[in-house]
């Protein structure tokens, strides 16, 4: 009936949707768009095309967690490689904070002597917080530019990818991001896993099914520690 609700606000749009709002005349409908910033920071961070030399290394992080933003329909920019300058490095975040909804700053979150994030978004912003109880990913940071979150991600690529799923993840879905739901697993661990200092450990692992049972093995940290 005229009147009626065909498709509720923020619902995800399937081809059954489409084929209904065409069914009742509806040819154009706004959607929601998201776009997430990356950029890496670091002297001796080089691009994919280039080989690394000794010292050096490759870009990885932009990448990996690029691929994983794009499986949930969300647009992203990679912004050149930053060198260890805070005010080049606040120059780009506030560039990027321009075009971006979200801004992910990998490398420079921690305390060492060439450690700028945290410096560049104040400078350029806000610092909300920085560091956090959880391991990997204790130095991520996060802040605000121009009313847009940014945040410092850890170099190392699995503390990038544990801080990604963990605060980044989050927020995006609250924005309404289909994100699919988690699946979960239980199974027996076939090791010990050490407590860290009261942090919360976020552990990688791999799981084999065998005889009706699930059996969970604990991956080394030598990719990200």
């Amino acid at each position: 009936m005229k009147g009626q609700m065909v498709i509720q606000k923020d619902q995800y749009i399937i081809p059954y949707d489409i084929a209904t709002l065409s069914h009742f005349g509806v040819r154009n409908v706004k959607v929601k768009k998201w776009k997430i910033g990356l950029i890496a920071t670091g002297d001796e961070i080089v691009p994919l095309k280039k080989d690394p030399l000794p010292g050096q290394i490759t870009d990885t992080n932009t990448i990996m967690i690029s691929e994983y933003i794009r499986e949930y329909k969300v647009l992203t920019e990679l912004y050149p490689i930053t060198p260890d300058d805070p005010d080049l490095i606040a120059k780009q975040i506030t560039s990027a904070c321009e075009n971006c909804d979200m801004v992910l700053v990998f490398g420079g979150s921690s305390g060492g002597s060439k450690d700028y994030t945290v410096k560049a978004i104040e400078k350029s912003g806000s610092v909300l917080f920085h560091g956090v109880a959880m391991f990997p990913g204790t130095s991520v940071s996060c802040g605000s530019v121009k009313d847009t979150p940014v945040f410092g991600m850890p170099g190392q690529a699995i503390a990038s990818l544990i801080t990604f799923f963990n605060l980044v993840f989050p927020m995006l879905k609250s924005w309404g991001v289909p994100i699919p739901a988690k699946k979960h697993v239980i199974g027996e661990i076939t090791e010990d896993i050490n407590p860290c200092n009261q942090f919360d450990i976020f552990h990688l692992v791999s799981t084999r099914y065998s005889d009706g049972k699930i059996s969970i093995f604990p991956l080394e940290w030598a990719f990200g520690h």
